[in-house]
């Protein structure tokens, strides 16, 4: 039998102060902070609740390819992180991908390299 696993946030995702709980299914949950995860797991019927890793957003800049010259604001600030876009006419449109190349530092953002897909990322967006 598969086990029922909870993933919670591991920094507040509300102006309150909740944690957010990704329970089996894609539910999802805002949770109080002082709730253990021994607390989380009896109360929603989990076998286990793991901690996921504290994830920094930052801005960033397109450096080349077809969004060079244009920021985002949602980049994960991690060499090598990836970043996919999709181009009008959506859904049909091109697509790609560009990865951090620099850390946002201060006021200065990261920066995006446009990447050429693997085969098998060029194969999952068909």
């Amino acid at each position: 039998m598969p086990s029922r696993v909870g993933i919670l946030s591991a920094s507040p995702v509300s102006a309150d102060g909740r944690h957010l709980l990704i329970l089996p299914g894609d539910a999802t949950e805002l949770v109080d902070p002082s709730l253990t995860p021994e607390d989380l797991a009896e109360r929603h019927g989990l076998d286990e609740v793991v901690r996921g890793p504290k994830i920094s957003v930052c801005t960033a800049i397109y450096l080349d390819g077809p969004l060079a010259g244009t920021t985002t604001s949602y980049a994960i600030n991690q060499l090598g992180s990836r970043v996919g876009y999709a181009l009008p006419p959506r859904p049909s449109g091109p697509r790609g991908t560009y990865e951090v190349v620099r850390l946002a530092e201060g006021e200065h953002p990261a920066e995006l390299r446009h990447i050429e897909p693997t085969d098998d990322e060029a194969q999952r967006s068909v």
